[in-house]
Parts: C-alpha cells; structure tokens; sequence
C-alpha cells in the first residue's frame, strides 16, 4: 500500500516540549511542503499565502487553530527537528514512487564556493531521475 508525503510526515518527531504547543509539528512540515509546491521560498510568505484561506486549509492539514502558525514558531520547528528523520520519512515517501520502474537518472556533483572559506566549500552529489522529475536523493561529499 502506496502511503503519502503527508503519512510520511506524520512520522517525525515533535522536538518541542509539550506545554504550551499550539500547532502540530507534522502540520508545520505539510504547511512548509504545501508552500514550497506554491514555489513559495519565504515562511512569511507561506504563512501570508495560507492565512486568508486558513479555514479551509488549516483543518486539512490537521489543525485546530483559527490562524496558521506564526513564522518565528515555524522557523524554530524547522531549526530543531531531526534533519535524518525527516530526510528519511522522504526517503521513504520517494522510494515507494519509484519501486519497481525503470528510469533514466543523472548524477551529478556540484560544487558551491561561496559557502564560506575555500577550505569549507560545501560539495553535494544530486540524483536526479528524469522519467518523474524528481530528486533522489542529495548527499553531502566529505572533504578530503
């Protein structure tokens, strides 16, 4: 049985202490996935996308509140959430996509110097599957 992003997302995590949590940290990663599918890159303006519509939207991806969370409460959700939990819940999601087919992929490794300093330049290895346009998977290359 084929599960989706959102399942998948139900699986991390909440890194907060429970008193005072207001908005479900999976509802936060769906708000955050739904912008970025918006080709919004901003959480302000994720959370000024959604909130005109926040009585629609809010209850689907599982929240009880009458207003999206604030950005400051999303941004400090993103910053301490388990990054390998998450990777991995993707990592799941995208494996049952692409289970039994063929595809043509690309591999590529790029290299980016304005990372820092030059001994700190941040080298990563895409994997690209064409045939559904999506990344496989993103590894950082250790120095070396």
């Amino acid at each position: 049985m084929t599960t989706t992003l959102f399942e998948h997302l139900e699986t991390i995590d909440d890194p907060r202490d429970g008193r005072g949590v207001r908005h479900p940290v999976a509802m936060i990663l769906k708000l955050v996935v739904l912008g970025f599918a918006a080709k919004l890159v901003a959480i302000e303006h994720i959370v000024n996308f959604f909130r005109p519509i926040w009585n629609e939207v809010g209850p689907e991806l599982g929240s009880d509140r009458v207003s999206p969370p604030d950005p400051t409460t999303i941004l400090r959700v993103l910053e301490d959430v388990n990054r390998d939990k998450l990777e991995q819940a993707f990592r799941n999601w995208v494996s049952q996509l692409v289970e039994g087919q063929s595809m043509t992929v690309s591999v590529d490794g790029k290299t980016n110097c304005n990372a820092g300093k030059e001994e700190e330049t941040l080298k990563i290895l895409n994997i690209f599957a064409h045939d559904i346009k999506l990344t496989l998977a993103q590894e950082d290359i250790p120095q070396g």
